[in-house]
């Protein structure tokens, strides 16, 4: 009994010894001490950054070292003590990142951005131009900043010169070039300095030497169209077939701003609108690429025919309408006598320049006296379906005869056709020979003879070429109708009376 009770008591010692030195661990665990290690990015030396309260600068390769009693979360401890460095930059905290886990270690990487004071010396260079004549420069950095000084009252800028950027969860450095974008001086004088980068880092001075500025500008029409007449600077060029033009200018700044349509007009009588310039990225020193967006326009003369291809005349048409991806173009019939101005091509952005899109039109509906005279969707027409359309037309032709109900002739006489719009069409019938009425639309007819009595209405539904032959009942034979029915009534009572002498003789 006892020796199971020295088990047991061992049993438990072991056990609180366990866990006193878990408690340890886990204590030791929360607060473990080592070496931090900080890196600036880009290397800077002489910078002063408190990392947890203390307070430590740099050296010569931008790092340094520090032991701390705690590694827990020492990088958001992490800030800078001093906004400039030991040349005069400015410098600000870009952000702060940690590389791979070390035992005992933190290694820490700290992004800055540096900003340098340039002092901006321009210098007449072989321009011949006086530098107090130019009042303001537009610089640009290769991050698409873009800064615009008067260098008379503004000669110092603060120009970033590096900065840190976060690459595939790693801080580099990148080194900031600044160009020099424009140079304004007096109106008519265009100079440039080159396009030389410029590094803020180490250079307190930026010195910028005029030179002067000209070459040519070649513009490009989207769609390609030839005969465009466009004007820059006074002066007027005219593209060539592939819609090319070649114009020079004493100042490539803002050329794209200068250029101008002159005229609506084009080559093959094509008309030009809805011009939307850009400049092309440059290939060619002293050359801008400039691209110009155009709406195309062609004079159309719409021909109508019917099945069997007569024409049939616009004034018989009261609405056309078509269809595009931009929408419907409806045309009223008074217009339909004259050519048409038909956008066949227009310029459409894809991606980030422009192609010619070629518009395609849909015939939805043409009225003809009232009625609808082709199949929705089933004609189509193009940029390249050339001047003139041919519409064809669902038109039918009505062929009619009227003859005489009791005699069988046929007769000649006025008859009305009223069509689907209730409008009336007056006809003449021949005796001679059927009367033919074309270019009739789908719908129901209403047919008159004039010289009916009886029977000489009636109604068709016109789908399809169609053969109508009246019977009627005309005046004359009404008369003889009458005339018969006389007779027999005179007969009647004539043989009744001479029955009754008949039999009063008998009877005698």
């Amino acid at each position: 009994m006892s020796a199971a009770r020295r088990r047991l008591g061992a049993l438990l010692a072991a056990s609180a010894l366990l866990a006193g030195s878990l408690a340890v661990t886990g204590a030791t665990a929360a607060a473990v001490n080592g070496t931090v290690f900080v890196n600036t990015v880009p290397a800077t030396p002489g910078i002063a950054i408190d990392v947890a309260g203390v307070v430590q600068t740099t050296g010569l390769d931008g790092s340094f070292s520090l032991a701390l009693s705690s590694l827990a979360d020492v990088s958001s401890t992490v800030a800078l003590a001093s906004t400039t460095t030991p040349a005069g930059d400015s410098v600000t905290l870009n952000r702060v990142t940690t590389g791979p886990h070390v035992p005992y270690e933190s290694h820490i990487f700290v992004g800055l951005n540096i900003t340098s004071r340039v002092r901006l010396r321009v210098v007449a260079g072989n321009s011949g131009v006086a530098p107090a004549t130019v009042h303001q420069l537009t610089l640009r950095a290769i991050t698409g900043q873009v800064l615009r000084v008067n260098p008379q009252t503004k000669p110092f800028v603060r120009l970033l010169a590096r900065r840190a950027q976060y690459s595939r969860g790693v801080l580099v450095a990148q080194t900031i070039n600044w160009f020099v974008d424009r140079i304004q001086v007096a109106k008519g004088v265009a100079v440039t300095a080159g396009r030389r980068p410029f590094d803020p880092l180490g250079h307190s001075v930026w010195k910028l030497s005029l030179q002067s500025m000209h070459g040519k500008a070649i513009i490009s029409t989207v769609p390609a169209v030839a005969g465009v007449v466009f004007a820059i600077d006074g002066a007027s060029v005219v593209t060539n077939q592939r819609g090319e033009a070649t114009a020079p200018v004493a100042d490539l700044n803002d050329v794209v701003a200068r250029l101008r349509l002159t005229s609506a007009d084009a080559a093959g009588g094509l008309q030009v609108s809805n011009m939307r310039v850009e400049k092309l990225p440059p290939e060619i020193v002293r050359q801008r690429h400039i691209s110009v967006a155009l709406d195309v326009r062609r004079p159309v003369m719409l021909r109508f025919v019917d099945l069997r291809q007569r024409t049939v005349p616009t004034s018989r048409i009261t609405d056309l309408t078509l269809s595009t991806n931009a929408g419907d173009v409806r045309v009223p019939g008074s217009r339909l006598s004259a050519p048409l101005p038909m956008l066949v091509n227009q310029a459409t952005r894809v991606g980030s320049g422009w192609q010619p899109a070629p518009v395609t039109y849909t015939l939805r509906s043409v009225l003809l006296d009232g009625g609808e005279a082709v199949f929705n969707g089933r004609q189509r027409f193009q940029a390249d379906s050339g001047t003139t359309w041919t519409i064809s037309l669902a038109v039918f032709t009505l062929t009619v005869t009227a003859h005489d109900a009791v005699f069988g002739s046929q007769l000649a006489s006025r008859m009305v056709i009223t069509r689907p719009d209730g409008t009336k069409l007056p006809i003449e019938l021949s005796s001679a020979r059927p009367r033919i009425t074309s270019t009739l639309v789908r719908g129901l007819y209403s047919l008159h003879v004039d010289s009916a009595v009886l029977a000489g209405r009636a109604s068709v539904l016109v789908s399809r070429d169609e053969r109508i032959d009246l019977r009627v009942v005309t005046l004359w034979d009404a008369l003889a109708f009458l005339a018969v029915v006389i007779a027999i009534v005179i007969g009647a009572v004539l043989g009744g009376r001479r029955m009754a002498r008949r039999r009063s003789g008998s009877l005698a």
